[in-house]
């Protein structure tokens, strides 16, 4: 939204309009951070509870708040649909970030355009998500929308504050989650981790010896149970990090250390 702006006014609820500094930004999320410059404004401001993403499940009533087609203040309601991993025709987001599709929350609630970037909340009006995405051919609402969790959300916020920038540690792999077939046919038998679907040529796990086929059990001594776990560890390192994996791989537990770098995918 504010890619090549000369100066953006941020305008509030009650009409007022401030001109506002770019503190950061992240192409990859398609986040940025604001800074109101006229402090008048901001005495008393009200602001929005922070939630706790991590908390929801498929099935609770979520809405979509944002300014589609210059509407002002518009509400959407509908149900989280699904948590994690995107399934289906990914080549359909146009999202520069692609690891982050193993971590997203998936939404009936209309987004359409202007909706981007405006607020999933809760029904106690907790902000949940920012809304991102939608898979659409006609341009308008399929109930196929993305949000970004709001757990992504405050570390990336947090990095830009800090350093003007996003620094997520980069792994470089695609994770998939572990079906029956792949747990029978490798022998595997806990009740956690991530199949290791391919990897990135000359990235990090690539250099460290991670091959496709791995399953990757514990990041940093905590276990994952599936793909939303671990894009959620990965993407709280900052590159330049040291990442132990623990892995299973011919019924052998192997263990990893590897140097995080900085790309677009877990």
């Amino acid at each position: 939204v504010i890619k090549d702006s000369c100066f953006i006014i941020a305008k509030l609820y009650d009409g007022r309009e401030s001109e506002v500094d770019i503190i950061g930004f992240d192409v990859k999320t398609d986040l940025a951070v604001l800074k109101i410059l006229d402090k008048n404004l901001i005495i008393g401001l009200p602001v929005i509870e922070i939630g706790n993403s991590c908390s929801l499940e498929v099935g609770d009533v979520v809405l979509a708040i944002g300014d589609p087609f210059g509407f002002d203040n518009t509400v959407t309601q509908g149900i989280v649909s699904a948590l994690g991993s995107v399934k289906g025709r990914t080549s359909d987001l146009e999202i520069p970030f692609i690891g982050l599709l193993d971590n997203l929350i998936q939404t009936d609630a209309a987004i359409n355009p202007g909706n981007s970037g405006g607020a999933l909340v809760d029904l106690y009006g907790n902000l949940i998500g920012i809304n991102m995405a939608i898979i659409s051919k006609s341009g308008g609402s399929h109930g196929l929308g993305f949000s970004i969790p709001i757990d992504v959300v405050k570390i990336i916020v947090h990095q830009l504050i800090d350093e003007g920038q996003a620094a997520r540690g980069w792994l470089g792999v695609y994770l998939s989650e572990i079906t029956w077939d792949i747990a029978e046919l490798i022998n595997y038998k806990k009740n956690l981790g991530v199949y290791v679907h391919s990897i990135i040529s000359d990235s990090p796990a690539f250099k460290a010896g991670i091959y496709p086929g791995d399953i990757i059990f514990k990041i940093n001594g905590k276990c994952v149970k599936n793909t939303y776990e671990a894009v959620q560890n990965i993407i709280k390192l900052r590159a330049g990090d040291i990442c132990l994996l623990d892995v299973y791989r011919n019924e052998k537990i192997i263990s990893f250390l590897i140097n995080l770098g900085s790309g677009f995918d877990s």
